[in-house]
């Protein structure tokens, strides 16, 4: 199993020329879910909660691609002043939720968890609320007797 971020995802889906890419999720209530990837495309701060106003602190070094669904709330914050340490910021607007394709890509390179720290499967899944309780059954079903 591998675990990836839309964040990830999103960083991983621009074709714009960038040294750096942040990806920006609109979280509701002017906040956004952030994380900044380098020229590699590895994450370089852990994914965060941020207020839009504070983008502008958030932005990684040299030129860099904002992509994401939370564009319209920093686009403001990020161009009306310029940034020191900052050459150009662009926006790729046509880059705003995380694309199924990109993801089986990224997941292609990954090395899986291995075997031994997987928990095992159970035999039998029951989604039932948490106030009843379980009786352990004494009846073991084979695929034959299922039907």
């Amino acid at each position: 199993m591998v675990g990836i971020s839309s964040l990830e995802v999103l960083a991983h889906a621009t074709s714009l020329e960038r040294n750096s890419v942040l990806a920006i999720l609109d979280a509701g209530r002017g906040r956004l879910y952030a994380q900044s990837f380098n020229s590699s495309l590895c994450a370089t701060v852990p994914a965060s909660v941020v207020e839009a106003e504070n983008i502008p602190s958030f932005l990684p070094a040299g030129s860099c691609v904002v992509v994401g669904t939370g564009i319209p709330l920093v686009r403001p914050y990020l161009t009306k002043t310029k940034f020191d340490g900052h050459e150009e910021v662009f926006f790729d607007p046509a880059v705003s939720s995380p694309n199924a394709a990109v993801l089986a890509k990224i997941a292609s390179t990954r090395e899986s968890a291995k075997p031994s720290t997987l928990h095992p499967i159970p035999s039998t899944l029951h989604l039932i609320p948490s106030t009843l309780h379980l009786i352990p059954s004494t009846v073991h079903r084979t695929p034959s007797t299922l039907h």
